[in-house]
């Protein structure tokens, strides 16, 4: 507990790399692409910025750089793997869906996240008949069998679910515990909006199976005591209409943040804060990558400030 105590003090010390709303503010307000992109030397989001930088990566290598910073603060494997599992969830998926097309790893490696607990190469490696780790190898070999791309998807959710709720769970810690019970809501609540099928497979990733499925109506009745609820109503309504499904998944999960933002105040020691700390600097990198995108494509200012309004509310002073 020591060890995690110290490693939470120390990726607190990271807040100041946080934007703050007067430098959003000094970035929506910029003339031109230009001169936003100019005030990224300010933003300390990554070494040798120039003119010629390609935006998605500076971003991207400022989130490597805070990974590296949170693995040197000693946290043990068990919340390292707990934080940045989902993004090796990400690449599986991706990697997998590329294989299938018959693309290279070159193909795809600018659309793979760094920010895995493994290398962002392993999950395709592995496809290719390489060798990796063996709990990564054997949800992928089984994911592989699935004929249908969108079964193998949900293998994977079950695999990296249980492997991620086990490694936050050796920490015994509530907050966490609670933090982890809203992501796996929050993924069935996308899986029963996503589909239309009358029967659905929620993860139960504490639970041996992993999995249980049940009818649309079990299912929302299931989801019914989540405090994403009015969440899974709202998405229900959009999928009807087949719009506005990518800005309802941004509230959801600026809905889930907001459920710990305000609780992690209360308990600065807690390795909550280094979940959330990721957490809000991913909506930083959405932030400023929204505005650079506007400006680049002459959006007004009243136009950008609606495309990031979701995420102005973690900003600090």
């Amino acid at each position: 507990m020591s060890d995690t105590i110290a490693a939470t003090a120390r990726v607190a010390a990271l807040s100041d790399r946080l934007l703050t709303k007067n430098q959003v503010e000094r970035m929506v307000s910029a003339e031109n692409f230009d001169e936003a992109f100019r005030m990224l030397y300010d933003l300390s989001w990554a070494q040798d910025i120039d003119q010629e930088s390609d935006f998605e990566q500076i971003l991207e290598n400022g989130l490597y750089d805070i990974k590296k910073s949170i693995q040197a603060s000693e946290l043990n494997d068990n919340l390292l793997k707990g934080l940045f599992l989902p993004f090796d969830l990400q690449n599986a998926k991706l990697s997998l869906a590329a294989f299938r097309q018959g693309k290279t790893y070159e193909e795809i490696r600018s659309d793979l996240s760094s920010l895995g607990f493994y290398e962002r190469a392993m999950s395709f490696r592995i496809l290719e008949g390489g060798y990796g780790d063996s709990f990564l190898q054997k949800s992928l070999q089984k994911a592989q069998k699935e004929e249908d791309i969108q079964e193998a998807e949900h293998q994977l959710d079950v695999a990296f679910f249980r492997v991620q709720g086990d490694a936050l769970g050796q920490d015994n810690d509530e907050d966490l515990q609670d933090f982890f019970r809203l992501q796996v809501e929050k993924e069935n609540v996308k899986k029963l909006v996503r589909t239309q099928e009358e029967s659905i497979a929620l993860l139960f990733p504490q639970e041996k199976a992993g999995e249980k499925k049940m009818s649309r109506i079990e299912a929302e009745q299931h989801l019914s005591f989540s405090s994403l609820k009015p969440f899974l109503q709202k998405g229900l309504v959009i999928a009807q209409n087949k719009t506005g499904l990518t800005a309802w998944e941004i509230e959801l999960e600026v809905a889930l943040i907001d459920q710990f933002f305000w609780k992690g105040k209360i308990s600065p020691l807690s390795p909550l804060q280094i979940f959330l700390f990721l957490s809000l600097q991913l909506r930083n990198a959405e932030i400023i990558r929204s505005i650079l995108v506007g400006k680049k494509n002459g959006f007004s200012q009243e136009e950008i400030r609606h495309m990031i309004s979701p995420f102005l509310p973690f900003l600090t002073q």
